[in-house]
């Protein structure tokens, strides 16, 4: 893009400094002639910004390790974007970067402030751009120095991080797990312990929303034998409370202080004589001090995202215009995950065609749809999943294996698309659960189910199969199916209209011998479609049955299952590959209400 005459510059900027919890009226929208930069400097648009704890301390005018922002200045933020024009020879036009943009559509930086802004390329096949701003980003970066160098952990001892679940919280425990620590958290409800322990394999995790005892309670439960290393998120009653916990040269690091921050009146710890008592440290620490040492450590980061070691869950919020109350979910405890506000998505001529060549005549078809595609992280349900993000979605990509989901979210982001990665087992209330609550959670609502998942079972006679494996088909095909409807129709329902579409087979329709239990938890699907789109077609939510035919994928050519037709009375031609699938699951996700007749699609459609 090398005019930017059209563009203007929306920003936002601080209009008051806030005494306690910051408010709307401390904010000013103005808008800006988007400048061209002079020689060596770079025209950058932002995509996505980091909404971080410390900005209510950069609104303050308070003494700080960084200058305060100046009234009337765009507020301070780092984020991730796109370069749109470069006078630069050290960036190139479509160069995805990190750096400190502000809060603001576009960002002009001059040769001299590049490296005072930290303009540095992102690589997305080490993370997506919002794990850049997470696990490879400044959170990333504070966990892992305020763990390795302040805490110095060693392993077999014991670990307590508070704000478990945020952006800083996440990475320490999952790292000290690597390093052979055991790890309590301690998180603001039920659902954030659960995920901590459940995802990123946390020893325990409490919630201290749950009484006013429960930190108390749960150190008592949980560290029995002491705390080695506290990692401080937010001060305040619970820092005490671990303060009552600590062993002998026990290391507190002082990363933060949320509970504090709107506070007029700063509560500092209450028994800090422990420390005395047992020759303990407590030390503070800013990431900022680490810089020159960035690339060893997210080189070993982005190691534990590949190999699965480490996870990361980012709350994304949607729209520049939602900063003011995306800011506060912060310091309400409100946010699941590192938070993340999406300011634009990558410029079009870098989006490639991701859905098949036949439905590129409707303009993005699925825009401002929600969608959540099971088995999504290969074949059927990875092609679905890439199809409606091209077409306007937003994507939960869920499966059971992770560096497989997060792959595919890699693709739909470095698109354009928004995507989000959660591993799930369908077969798992819970986990099902946690899948519809994470999407509604990060893209506000639900539109689309497409229940994909599946396996294939075995291949052998009624008489010689096996009873376990008959069983987990049907937990999977079947009951996994149930659950995901279950979980997911109360969302549905609250967007006022939605669809649900099942991934057939022409083999539960007719049956084939040696595929019983497959063919069986098959037309259990189809009944279970028919039945649904009955009870659901009052709320105009759509319930219909998509039957691929046999298609190239590693549960076909890697398994049993021989080629077969699809159901009677529909075209026969088969389907070559997963894009062959994406005109109907376009259709099927887009068309009206049709109302409360199940029907099943293969290349023609019929009312069953």
């Amino acid at each position: 893009m090398n005019n930017l005459v059209s563009l203007v510059n929306h920003q936002i900027r601080l209009a008051s400094r806030p005494v306690g919890m910051p408010t709307r009226a401390n904010w000013r929208d103005t808008t800006e002639p988007v400048a061209e930069p002079p020689t060596g400097g770079v025209v950058v648009k932002t995509l996505f910004l980091s909404l971080v704890p410390a900005m209510r301390g950069w609104m303050s005018d308070a003494k700080s390790y960084i200058a305060p922002v100046a009234i009337d200045d765009v507020m301070r933020a780092g984020g991730i974007g796109q370069v749109i024009l470069s006078r630069s020879e050290q960036f190139a036009v479509g160069d995805l970067v990190s750096g400190l943009f502000g809060v603001q559509e576009y960002c002009g930086i001059a040769q001299d402030d590049l490296a005072r802004r930290g303009l540095t390329r992102i690589d997305l096949r080490a993370g997506s751009m919002t794990q850049w701003l997470n696990v490879l980003g400044n959170p990333g970066m504070t966990g892992y120095f305020g763990l390795m160098e302040v805490g110095q952990p060693k392993a077999g001892e014991t670990l307590v991080v508070s704000g478990a679940s945020g952006a800083v919280g996440q990475t320490v425990g999952q790292l000290a797990k690597i390093k052979g620590l055991r790890v309590v958290g301690i998180a603001g409800s039920r659902a954030k312990c659960d995920w901590v322990v459940s995802e990123l394999g946390f020893d325990a995790c409490i919630d201290y929303k749950a009484g006013a005892a429960s930190v108390s309670d749960g150190l008592h439960q949980h560290c029995g034998d002491g705390v080695d290393i506290y990692f401080d998120n937010v001060g305040g009653d619970i820092l005490d409370a671990v303060l009552e916990r600590i062993n002998r040269k026990a290391r507190i690091v002082i990363c933060g202080a949320i509970s504090q921050y709107n506070n007029t009146t700063v509560q500092g710890p209450r028994n800090y004589l422990n420390l005395l008592v047992h020759r303990a440290r407590m030390e503070g620490m800013l990431v900022a001090d680490y810089v020159d040492r960035f690339p060893v450590a997210v080189a070993e980061m982005a190691g534990y995202l590949k190999d699965g070691r480490m996870k990361s869950r980012e709350d994304v919020v949607l729209g520049l215009d939602q900063f003011p109350e995306a800011l506060l979910k912060l310091f309400k405890g409100e946010n699941f995950g590192k938070l993340v506000l999406q300011v634009a998505p990558l410029a079009a001529p870098e989006r490639p065609t991701l859905w098949s060549q036949t439905m590129t005549s409707l303009d993005q078809p699925l825009r401002g749809k929600v969608a959540i595609v099971t088995g999504a992280g290969k074949g059927i349900g990875k092609a679905i999943a890439q199809a409606y993000a091209g077409a306007g979605a937003a994507v939960c990509c869920a499966a059971r294996t992770e560096a497989e989901v997060c792959e595919t979210v890699r693709s739909i982001e470095a698109s354009g698309g928004r995507g989000l990665a959660v591993p799930t087992d369908v077969a798992q209330l819970g986990s099902v659960r946690g899948m519809v609550q994470a999407t509604v959670e990060a893209f506000g609502r639900l539109d689309i189910l497409v229940i994909n998942a599946g396996i294939n079972g075995d291949a052998l006679p009624v008489e010689t199969s096996d009873p376990d494996v008959w069983r987990s088909t049907l937990e999977v095909n079947l009951i996994g199916a149930y659950l995901c409807a279950q979980a997911a129709i109360p969302a549905l329902k609250a967007s006022g209209s939605g669809k649900i579409i099942t991934l057939g087979s022409g083999l539960g329709h007719r049956g084939m011998p040696g595929l019983s239990a497959y063919a069986c938890s098959k037309a259990g699907l189809w009944m279970l479609t028919r039945v649904l789109a009955q009870e659901l077609a009052p709320f105009n939510i759509d319930v219909n049955e998509l039957i691929p035919g046999p298609v190239a994928t590693d549960m076909t050519t890697k398994s049993a299952v021989q080629p077969y037709l699809v159901a009677p009375g529909i075209d026969s031609e088969w389907f070559k590959t997963p894009s062959d699938v994406l005109p109907l699951a376009l259709f099927l996700a887009s068309q009206p209400p049709r109302g409360p007749t199940a029907q099943s699609f293969g290349l023609l459609r019929r009312d069953i």
